[in-house]
């Protein structure tokens, strides 16, 4: 069973080596985001990623969504400092997402796909609240020994992430691929 990131280790989701290693601004660009998208950051944690994108795209509206209510908490606390109002947290599971069918332009989630425990369960959530044409993408640990994240034993290569995606859901497809040395970003397309 993959680990969860526990929420008493929160600190090390900003730490020098992340900021250095996996830049959130170099994620959001490997998006090409127009600005104008529903947005949903599975795994969100601290919004690593969903507060920057949520400042850089005000047009935008973002759901930061964490299993753990704790690490919501957290979230909730960071939006309160923002002042951003195109960005909400919330506590929910990827495999109960509670959003309509079709209500979403762009799900991501960044260092969350080596945790998923019911990956066909998942994708179909994925799948339905995409708008045909939507995408979803994985941002996760390239399968090396890096500076920071999970053993290598937990990760997947980008080749089994994108075998992984079809298999649970043949209805994605492989858009768009960005690889980094200790990283790579996946985005797939719902047909």
């Amino acid at each position: 069973m993959p680990h969860i990131f526990s929420h008493l280790r929160h600190e090390t989701l900003e730490s020098e080596t992340r900021l250095d290693t996996q830049p959130a601004a170099s994620i959001i660009t490997g998006m090409g985001l127009k600005g104008t998208e529903l947005i949903l950051d599975v795994g969100a944690g601290i919004g690593y990623v969903s507060l920057p994108l949520a400042r850089d795209f005000q047009q935008s509206t973002v759901f930061s969504m964490d299993l753990q209510h704790e690490m919501s908490m957290l979230l909730h606390s960071r939006i309160m400092e923002t002042g951003l109002d195109n960005v909400s947290g919330i506590t929910g599971t990827v495999h109960t997402i509670p959003f309509q069918p079709g209500s979403m332009d762009v799900v991501f989630m960044v260092n969350v796909f080596h945790e998923l425990e019911d990956l066909p369960k998942a994708m179909s959530e994925i799948r339905r609240i995409l708008r045909p044409g939507g995408t979803f993408w994985v941002v996760d640990f390239q399968k090396i020994n890096g500076s920071f994240g999970p053993p290598i034993e937990e990760r997947f290569s980008p080749v089994e992430v994108e075998q992984l995606v079809k298999d649970a859901s043949p209805s994605m497809s492989l858009a768009q691929r960005h690889e980094h040395h200790e990283w790579y970003q996946l985005g797939f397309r719902r047909d």
